[in-house]
């Protein structure tokens, strides 16, 4: 994978302690750690089922009138 961008962040001293120790037990470094949680929450959205209910009543609506 080609690197060329950077991301800076800024944590707790807790938090960096924990990213550090779970990448240790996926025997990652913290950066592909992090960088691989970040694209999983990145994911395409779904809604939950109440969420999609209330979008097709909207969308009923609208095509209503």
């Amino acid at each position: 994978m080609a690197v060329d961008e950077r991301l800076d962040l800024k944590l707790s001293a807790a938090d960096k302690q924990l990213f550090a120790q779970a990448a240790a037990i996926e025997g990652l470094s913290m950066a592909a750690f992090v960088r691989s949680a970040a694209k999983r929450r990145a994911a395409p959205f779904a809604p939950n089922p109440a969420l999609q209910a209330a979008l097709n009543d909207a969308a009923n609506r609208v095509n209503r009138v």
